[in-house]
């Protein structure tokens, strides 16, 4: 238990800097920052009244941001690992939930590493004013899920289990597009193999906190 908080102020040291940058690139308004910050609020403020399920809520975290209650908004042990497996070879995410949203908001998908160190100044300006279980509900909300899928979803149905949540959350990652190949087929089922994985596996033990919802998922879905 004592590691959790030595862990949070690990994290808490290591984004410093990128809060103190985030702040500077506010005031001055650098690459427009202003804008995109008023992107993201305009869609926080447009689902602050959505309500979603805790079930949904958990296989998002379980599957893309294990450690979203430790983090200010950027996953360092992530980024690390993530720059380890490319020089390795293989290319895998790092990105938090808060990183996911302001990129979808914005609609920056550049592949350079200005817009990267921007969408983490972003998610860490964004994280200092709402708190995660907003911005993972828009973030919900405005993702896409594939061709003719973002209704057909129906994520925002406060009914939503487990059973339902995975293959919502499995298309964050592989968005069902209009014709399922073989290929993708195969993809999803497993992503949602992994993810069920994850879940049975996940830490049961954790308690409702002020800003955070349970991560108390169980072995059964």
């Amino acid at each position: 238990m004592a590691k959790r908080p030595i862990l949070k102020l690990c994290y808490f040291i290591a984004t410093l800097p990128y809060i103190l940058l985030s702040k500077v690139a506010f005031k001055l308004n650098l690459w427009g920052f202003k804008k995109d910050v008023a992107s993201c609020f305009e869609k926080l403020e447009k689902f602050e009244q959505v309500q979603l399920s805790n079930e949904l809520l958990n296989t998002l975290v379980v599957a893309e941001d294990h450690r979203h209650r430790y983090h200010f908004g950027i996953d360092q042990i992530a980024f690390c690992r993530a720059i380890f497996c490319t020089l390795m070879g293989s290319i895998q995410g790092a990105s938090t939930i808060e990183q996911q949203f302001v990129r979808v908001a914005t609609n920056r998908y550049q592949r350079t590493i200005k817009r990267k160190l921007f969408e983490q100044m972003l998610a860490v300006f964004v994280s200092s004013s709402i708190n995660k279980e907003c911005i993972a509900t828009a973030y919900l909300c405005i993702a896409y899920y594939g061709k003719n899928t973002p209704t057909a979803l129906g994520i925002k149905n406060t009914d939503v289990k487990y059973a339902e949540a995975i293959p919502i959350i499995s298309r964050l990652k592989y968005p069902e597009p209009s014709m399922k190949s073989d290929k993708w087929l195969i993809k999803f089922k497993n992503r949602n193999n992994h993810i069920s994985y994850l879940l049975s596996t996940a830490n049961k033990s954790f308690k409702r906190t002020k800003n955070s919802w349970p991560l108390f998922v169980p072995h059964k879905l």
